[in-house]
């Protein structure tokens, strides 16, 4: 799943776009942030992502109302799309991640090594020190 954040701003002003257009934009951020492109999408890329059957009318109304840039062969995310994670941001988030699950599965695997290496005794008792029945009590 790709989590974008978006500024309130782009909430605020998204009654401005055509529905079109704001699918499109939320589309592109998405795109974005899941490819780690930071914001910079190469042009052949929009048919991949944007689902609008008004797709060209939608990017053409982006770029008037500066929501997106055309740079060369690629679109840049405006304003509204700063707030998207960078490759750098997304690795470091990654990289704590797969360090606390390394942590995790260490104390996992101390604590159940602690508990096999320890003498298990068995009393019949409940863990509460109370005698286990055998469930004909509940026939009475």
């Amino acid at each position: 799943m790709t989590l974008i954040q978006l500024p309130r701003e782009a909430f605020d002003e998204n009654h401005r776009l055509s529905d079109a257009a704001w699918r499109t934009f939320t589309e592109a951020c998405s795109w974005s942030t899941n490819r780690q492109l930071d914001g910079i999408i190469p042009i052949n890329d929009v048919p991949r992502f944007a689902n609008s059957p008004d797709r060209a009318a939608a990017i053409a109304e982006l770029i008037d109302k500066d929501w997106i840039y055309e740079r060369g062969e690629n679109y840049e995310l405006g304003e509204h799309g700063k707030l998207l994670l960078t490759r750098e941001q997304q690795e470091r988030r990654r990289a704590r991640w797969r360090e606390k699950k390394r942590k995790q599965r260490q104390r996992s695997t101390t604590t159940s090594a602690a508990h096999l290496s320890s003498p298990q005794t068995s009393t019949g008792d409940s863990p509460d020190g109370l005698p286990l029945g055998t469930g004909d009590e509940w026939d009475e």
